[in-house]
């Protein structure tokens, strides 16, 4: 019985089925021909409402205009961590300058494509430069074949390293550097509001959340009440975390001795290294003597100690230390730059907010 309901039931649909067909290969009822469904292809899933432009022959600045740039998501390396940072920080909503540096890189970036802007030159990065490094990644809201990366490094002020990357067959990578403090300012403050974010109950932070946070003390990116809070978070977890404590080692200048009001009662021996670090930092020598004697004691803590008096004796005041006496990579080389530095104690002096200075 099934089976004879199921051989029937098509037959009420067959006459309109003969229609559609018989209507589909005559025309369409005006006489013309019958509309066809365009082609498209595939785009990876991309949002609904959205078109996916070919760039062909035509130029970067044409197909995607700075206005239309959204910055999509920041990466911090710190030492091997990799902290990623979700933003949606569109450039429509930017003050003009920033927009305007922008415009700017994307037409350079285009001479660059047709073969008459030149090689970018590498800029001036410190070695060890890379701690605190931030990658910003842009691209179009109404085309995804372009993808900005800026990368951005400590020691090297507004400058950036942009990468294009066309997602067509042959074409390569663009590089060029620029400085563009309005950009870098716009995506620091973007990307520090992102990050707190991410970090507000009922999320519970991870540790490399607390390390990009340190990141943006003294770039001006947080506000009065955000830096407030970012003092008071970053302490708290220096107290608990020897990384978080060697993190904050990079960024002496940012605390206040309210701040450290919290490490007093935690025993272990990165807090008290940051706070002999910071007193040392403030001109006062019996501090950088102690934090010296003190790694006598601690060996297995050598890297974190080489870490506080590379913060206080900075590269650019003592390239002839940094020259005879480069800092290990392990805790046999730290012991060695520390050794140096306990033998040249004597000798050391401290030149006001520049830091630390010895000539060997």
């Amino acid at each position: 019985m099934i089976a004879l309901q199921e051989r029937y039931s098509f037959c009420p649909r067959l006459p309109a089925a003969i229609a559609l067909l018989l209507l589909s290969s005559c025309g369409s009822p005006s006489g013309g021909e019958a509309p066809r469904a365009q082609s498209e292809p595939f785009d990876g899933g991309r949002p609904e409402g959205q078109s996916f432009l070919r760039i062909g022959n035509r130029s970067i600045t044409e197909v995607a205009r700075a206005e239309s740039f959204i910055a999509s998501r920041c990466l911090f390396y710190d030492d091997g961590f990799l902290t990623h940072i979700t933003l949606a920080a569109s450039l429509r909503e930017a003050p003009q300058g920033v927009q305007d540096e922008l415009s700017a890189l994307l037409a350079d970036l285009q001479r660059r494509r047709t073969g008459t802007g030149g090689d970018p030159a590498p800029p001036a990065i410190e070695a060890g430069a890379s701690r605190g490094r931030r990658i910003y990644q842009l691209h179009p809201t109404n085309d995804w074949i372009i993808d900005l990366s800026l990368d951005e490094f400590p020691g090297v002020p507004a400058t950036v390293r942009v990468v294009c990357k066309l997602r067509i067959k042959g074409e390569k990578n663009l590089v060029a550097d620029a400085r563009a403090p309005l950009l870098l300012k716009y995506l620091r403050e973007k990307t520090a509001e992102g990050l707190l974010a991410q970090m507000d109950r009922p999320r519970v932070p991870l540790d490399r959340h607390f390390q990009a946070l340190a990141g943006f003390l003294g770039t001006g990116a947080l506000s009065e009440s955000e830096l407030k809070r970012a003092r008071r978070l970053l302490i708290a977890k220096a107290g608990k975390n020897p990384a978080i404590a060697a993190t904050l080692l990079d960024h002496l200048d940012s605390f206040d001795p309210s701040d450290l009001a919290a490490l007093d009662s935690d025993g272990s021996i990165a807090p008290r290294v940051f706070y002999l670090a910071w007193s040392a930092n403030r001109g006062l020598k019996k501090p950088l003597g102690e934090l010296l004697v003190l790694s006598l004691e601690y060996h297995g803590d050598a890297v974190l100690f080489q870490r506080a008096l590379t913060a206080l004796f900075p590269r650019k005041k003592n390239k002839r230390l940094y020259a005879l006496h480069p800092p290990g990579r392990d805790r046999e080389g730290a012991l060695a730059f520390i050794r140096s530095l306990r033998e040249m104690l004597a000798r050391v002096e401290y030149q006001g907010g520049k830091g630390w200075t010895v000539e060997p």
